[in-house]
């Protein structure tokens, strides 16, 4: 089945144009609805299925529509709410009218943008209970989203559906409706809603952090950012998580350049067992000063005498290389082993 929005229909002749967002567009007739509607307008959302290309209502120009219903059912819903994940965008042509700053009437047309899910919304939740809507929005399978998806979901509902529910009734319907997505949502997804901190969605406070299970955090560690580490530290988990991260960083600074390296002090920065602090950072002042001794053998190599300016240039950056890690903690073991070079 298809989705769309009516374009255009003449209702005397009884005939029109239906477009969907991959931009194609079907032609409708009235005699494709098994119940035929009083009258239809530009906006009107219909799911309809596409007639064969030998079929008799097919248009010349266009395919046709078939099987055409205005939407109603739950089902229905469900078939739009597949486009939420695409491009819902309908493109319409409209008549402009106004007036120009000198008195002058215009008239012309433009195209105008419309989203089909928002126009859906307003077709079918505008005469249903909070109940009947709560429902529906829960039915919804919300597991196939990812987290980004899930956290645009709960934006479109609060934007877009929430002005169906009574103001006395919103924050109660939002709050029990978003207590439920948290019941039933994947780790990835938990995972986004935390990492952007959108905890209302999952039915937690908005104004304070939640520990969220080590389990879901560990298949994102390497990309975990030293802001979201701030968070994690303070979590039950967060001082044996940090050190396991800082850890796997160690393991891994072999292939990792100078700059990458000093970066790990920031992490370890973090940890607040004094000694264990104290032992991960001699790891790598170690590290850090075997990186800057392999950079100035490396560049050395090249220099059997100065015959250019630019070998002038490198010498003058092993030189502050060489005294900016001197002021680290890694200059002592620096320096003797540059002696031995």
């Amino acid at each position: 089945m298809k989705a769309g929005l009516i374009k255009w229909f003449d209702n005397d002749k009884g005939f029109g144009l239906v477009g969907t967002p991959n931009n194609e567009d079907y032609f409708l007739h009235a005699k494709s609805f098994s119940i035929k509607p009083e009258s239809l307008k530009r906006g009107t959302v219909v799911i309809f299925s596409e007639a064969a290309e030998n079929s008799k209502i097919t248009s010349k120009k266009n395919n046709a529509a078939k099987d055409s219903r205005l939407l109603e059912s739950n089902k229905d819903w469900y078939e739009v709410m597949n486009y939420f994940e695409k491009d819902n965008i309908i493109n319409i042509e409209v008549t402009i009218t106004g007036e120009s700053r000198h008195g002058n009437r215009y008239k012309r047309k433009e195209i105008k943008r419309y989203s089909l899910v928002k126009f859906a919304a307003r077709q079918f939740f505008e005469t249903k209970t909070p109940e009947e809507i709560s429902d529906i929005l829960i039915e919804y399978k919300i597991d196939k989203l990812d987290g980004i998806l899930f956290i645009q979901y709960c934006e479109f509902i609060e934007q877009s559906i929430c002005k169906y529910i009574p103001e006395e009734k919103k924050e109660d319907f939002l709050s029990n409706l978003f207590e439920s997505f948290g019941n039933n949502i994947k780790d990835e997804v938990l995972f986004c809603v935390w990492r952007d901190s959108k905890f209302k969605y999952i039915g937690k406070p908005e104004l304070s952090d939640y520990e969220i299970p080590r389990h879901v955090l560990e298949p994102h560690i390497s990309s975990l950012s030293l802001g979201s580490l701030e968070k994690i530290k303070n979590y039950s988990y967060g001082d044996n998580f940090c050190s396991v991260l800082i850890e796997k960083d160690i393991n891994d600074a072999k292939s990792k350049n100078i700059n990458e390296i000093k970066n790990i002090y920031q992490r370890i920065n973090l940890i607040q067992d004094f000694d264990n602090k104290k032992k991960l950072k001699t790891e790598v002042d170690y590290i850090l000063s075997s990186a800057i001794i392999r950079e100035v053998e490396e560049q050395s190599k090249s220099l059997n005498y100065i015959d250019s300016h630019s070998s002038l240039l490198v010498i003058n950056g092993l030189n502050t290389l060489f005294h900016k890690s001197w002021r680290k903690k890694t200059g002592k073991r620096l320096r003797i082993e540059l002696m031995l070079l």
